[in-house]
């Protein structure tokens, strides 16, 4: 309200005693003091705006992806004179089935041409079509990887294949890294890590600032080429593989610049690993809700002031303390009756509808297809035509045996573990083989 306040008159000093003109002075100053201790009381300035602003937006969020995937990849596709923006599923090709993996996939690619293409490329020509037949391109290629990954056994892979390379590397290790020799005879861990498990793309072993680590890391360029030459070799069209100059870029692009540069010197540094697996845990940590341990412990230190009171309590009153027990094994009793009767209706609902479930043998390869009518039985009993592997039988329970040295440890439960395995693939009904109850 000072604000509105009308500043006061000066008064002549014509006509006006020496007393007169010091309280007026006074009045005047004591009435204008609050407007300079209020404009420099203000919170909000100039400064501090745009702050707030920059801090409203979300980097990350699909908008910002929405404008770096336009700026850099359809900048010149876009129809300025439309008040609504184009969406980019009309704009640019499609890279899978999904339009939300297709948002971070572009969002991807837009990174690697801003950073790794027109760095170079805009100092050549301001012509974009390159990089929409480069667009073009990997499109192609993700489409031809997303269906062939559907063919994929998702299973064998996951189960059999992954875990089978993890044992073998972490045998490997340990076994490299078991010191036998006093140290004037040891031998360098990676010297018998390469023996025990010999890799092309790794080999010769590096030594530290030697030749052998230069030539080390130009076989390992090579092998990065090869494979994504034999990648192209079954993704590309025939017309774009004849034009040697398009496959030496792509290939370029994805050998160098993001199996190299973004896979091999990014993301598998340790620090990154770190901070993934951090980021990941605080994400689910928020998701879930708080355990009863966690409340049980809040709510006994927050009782912890109040003990006294309640040992009285308790000493004067035992019967009531005798009839709480009873209560409470009586609750003990039901829970664990009902987890019991739970556990024998899911055994059962598996076992009733077991039979009903498709055949785990039925998706065989297309190399050697079997017709439904056949009843040849030399056909039915062709060695060519790969059978299933067992659930049980697969080498994931094996690495997380490893993993955890339960043949070192508890050599008593690795051993049952196993006879158990080999009565459900080998025993009565054969419930563990494939399209078994327990396989199913």
């Amino acid at each position: 309200m000072s604000r509105l306040q009308p500043r006061p008159k000066a008064i002549s000093t014509s006509n006006v005693s020496p007393q007169l003109a010091v309280s007026t002075a006074a009045i005047a100053k004591s009435s204008t003091s609050p407007i300079t201790n209020d404009a420099a009381s203000r919170p909000q300035t100039p400064v501090s705006r745009p702050s707030n602003r920059s801090s409203a937006v979300d980097p990350v969020s699909d908008r910002s992806t929405l404008f770096l995937i336009r700026r850099t990849l359809c900048s010149h596709l876009v129809d300025k004179g439309r008040s609504a923006p184009v969406p980019i599923e009309d704009i640019l090709p499609p890279l899978t089935s999904s339009n939300d993996v297709d948002l971070q996939l572009y969002a991807f690619i837009a990174i690697i041409i801003r950073e790794f293409v027109h760095t170079w490329y805009t100092k050549i020509t301001p012509d974009p079509l390159f990089v929409d037949e480069v667009v073009k391109i990997i499109a192609h290629c993700t489409r031809a990887l997303e269906q062939r990954i559907r063919k994929v056994d998702l299973q064998s892979l996951l189960f059999d294949e992954l875990p089978d390379l993890l044992d073998v590397h972490l045998q490997a290790h340990r076994t490299a890294h078991h010191d036998e020799h006093p140290p004037p005879l040891e031998i360098n861990p990676r010297t018998i890590y390469h023996s025990l498990w010999p890799l092309a793309y790794l080999s010769p072993v590096p030594d530290e600032g030697g030749p052998l680590a230069q030539q080390q890391m130009n076989n390992e360029v090579m092998y990065r080429q090869m494979l994504v030459q034999g990648v192209l070799a079954i993704l590309l069209p025939t017309e774009d593989l004849e034009n040697d100059c398009l496959t030496t870029l792509v290939g370029q692009i994805f050998s160098e610049m993001i199996i190299g540069g973004v896979v091999g010197g990014k993301a598998a540094e340790p620090w990154l690993l770190w901070e993934a697996i951090t980021k990941i845990v605080e994400v689910v940590k928020e998701k879930l809700p708080q355990s009863k341990a966690k409340v049980r412990l809040e709510r006994s230190s927050s009782d912890l002031g109040s003990r006294p009171l309640l040992d009285a309590a308790v000493a004067m009153s035992k019967p009531w303390g005798v009839k709480w027990n009873v209560q409470k094994t009586f609750w003990l009793v039901l829970q664990y009756a009902f987890v019991t009767f739970t556990a024998i209706r899911f055994l059962v609902n598996m076992v009733a509808t077991a039979s009903s479930l498709p055949s785990r043998a039925a998706g065989q390869s297309d190399a050697t297809p079997v017709s439904a009518s056949s009843k040849d039985p030399s056909t039915l009993a062709d060695p060519a035509i790969e059978r299933k592997k067992p659930i049980i039988q697969m080498k994931i329970w094996s690495c997380v045996a490893h993993l955890l040295d339960l043949d070192i440890r508890m050599p008593w439960l690795s051993s049952s573990i196993s006879m158990l395995q080999w009565g459900a693939l080998t025993g009565f009904g054969e419930v563990g083989n494939t399209d078994g109850i327990l396989d199913k």
